[in-house]
This record gives structure tokens, sequence and C-alpha cells, in this order.
């Protein structure tokens, strides 16, 4: 079934992080299985923002092998490890996408068990087979001042239940693009085989990973993050809704036959977008006035960051 959230603060001041994990948690029924969450906009040190997982078991033991893959590379600025993620700041010698995917690589094949999320320049990315308030707490999200960010909460129903299938996606290897989606995308093999010939390379079966790439790649040939969203709906096949995200706000799509829910909330200090309603109760109680309206299905919509 599962559930998404998207939440964007239109002026400071707002708490991203926290609100989004109340409606995530308010939507943990559709999903037990696990949380995530694409958080942007918290300092770090260096030109890029790198989110590892090296697992439960004492991820720090693979401290020395992370670091000296991304030195290959580049330069590490600042290193944080919190209960089996790393997230360091570097500045890598090549930055473009060919040179993101080389230097992701080269972490993941130096340390096997390990997992590079993210880069980019506001991006980190926190999956867990847990709920969404284990997640605020394990790693004290109410300490960074988040712009937006966009979460997923999973039932699995066509791969195993782990970290590394968890949504959100990272659209490897482009920095900050990221995707959590409700749905199944029929004609995901197709592309897939289609995009792998032209040199991308996946880490899942899961149809979403696909979905991040396919979008990110629209917005390297120059499309808006609008024009994306809206060229999806004919290019993907099959029943969704989803939430894509880049460092300047994110966008949702839905099919046209709408089988999957999208709810808009809006006021004068954010937009949020849920699968439910009672995410946006969970988040802002029941008292709190907001104009909501449902997406049509076959409509597209984005919302960045004055």
């Amino acid at each position: 079934m599962c559930g998404i959230a998207g939440f964007l603060a239109k002026r400071e001041g707002v708490p991203v992080a926290a609100s989004i994990v109340e409606m995530l948690q308010a939507l943990h029924g559709r999903g037990p299985d696990s949380t995530g969450l694409s958080l942007y906009g918290a300092p770090y040190e260096g030109e890029l923002l790198a989110s590892v997982w090296a697992g439960d078991d004492g991820g720090a033991s693979a401290r020395d092998g992370i670091l000296e893959a991304i030195d290959r590379h580049g330069r590490v600025a600042s290193v944080d490890f919190t209960e089996g993620y790393f997230r360091i700041g570097l500045t890598p010698e090549d930055a473009s996408p060919r040179g993101l995917r080389e230097l992701a690589e080269a972490v993941e094949s130096a340390n096997p068990g390990v997992r590079m999320f993210s880069l980019g320049h506001s991006l980190e990315v926190l999956k867990y087979t847990a709920d969404a308030r284990t997640l605020y707490e394990r790693w004290h999200l109410g300490d960074q001042p988040y712009t937006h960010a966009i979460g997923h909460v999973r039932m699995a129903t066509e791969s195993r239940v782990d970290v590394n299938h968890s949504h959100p996606f990272w659209a490897r290897p482009f920095p900050d693009v990221t995707v959590v989606h409700n749905g199944h995308v029929t004609n995901y093999y197709k592309n897939r085989r289609i995009y792998e010939m032209r040199g991308y390379t996946f880490q899942t079966e899961n149809d979403t990973e696909f979905v991040a790439v396919y979008l990110a790649e629209q917005l390297s040939l120059g499309l808006t993050l609008d024009e994306a969203v809206r060229r999806s709906i004919d290019d993907l096949d099959g029943s969704f809704t989803y939430l894509v995200s880049t460092a300047d706000g994110f966008g949702v799509a839905r099919d046209r036959f709408s089988t999957k829910p999208c709810l808009v909330a809006e006021t004068d200090a954010w937009v949020a977008v849920v699968s439910e309603g009672i995410a946006l109760a969970g988040a802002f109680g029941d008292e709190t006035e907001f104009h909501t309206y449902e997406l049509p299905g076959g409509e597209a919509r984005a919302w960045t960051r004055a």
C-alpha cells in the first residue's frame, strides 16, 4: 500500500523535520516495514554531502575504508557517524554525474555491505526499518534547519524488507534528486534495460529507482521540475503517485487512473502533499485551518522555494 509525504517551508522557522515525521507517523499503517526521508538544507563543510549507510552492526569499523575511497576521488571536509550512518562533507575532484558515479561505486566496491544512499549540495537521505519517530529521535533530526523534505512509509510487496530497498531512492549519479513512490510502473523493466545500455547502473530491483533516474535525466536535459513531472505522466505506464525532490523544491505526479491517493494542502507558511488527510491531522491537529484539494488523475504540480 505505502504512504508518501512532502513538506516545503515557505519561510524560515517552520519545523520541517518535525512536521514531516508526524505526517509519516500518522501514515505508519500504510507502510509498517520501513520509513525513509530525503532532507534538504542542513549545513555541512565541503562542496557536497554524502549519506553513507554502513549497517546496524557497528558500522564505524568501516570508517577508514570509506574515507580512503573518497580520498582517491576528492577531499573529505567533515565526518559525522550516528548509528549506522556516515554524514560526510566532501569536495570531489570531478563533480560531474560521471565523477559522482565513480565516487559512489568506489566507496561501495571497497567496502562490502556499505551503500551510498545520496550525494548532493543540500541533500541527505535517512531510511530504516522502523517508524518515523524512531528516525527522528535516533538521528536527532530536530537539531537541523531543513528547508524541505519528502518521505515514505513502505509496505514491501515485491522486494525484500531491508534498508537498501526502502525509499527514498537517489537518482544516481545526479546530485540532489530523490523520489518516493506509491504504486507500480509497468514499463519499468523495458525502460531500465534501455537506461542500462546507456550506461546507468541500478542498485535494486525497485521500479522507484528507475523513476528517480528518469526524472533526473529530464532535468539534466533542461526541463524545469514542473515540465519533467508533467512529461512523466505520458512516459510512465502504470498506477502511481510519486514525489520527486531537488535542491530547490519538489513535484508530484499522479497517473490518469488515479488509483493511488494524493492530497495537497497549502498555507502562507508551507505546502504539504500526503497520501491521506490523517497525515495532516497528525502533524497539525484537527483544528488547524488550511486549504486542501485532491490532485486530479493525470495531473502534476511542482513547488520551488522562493
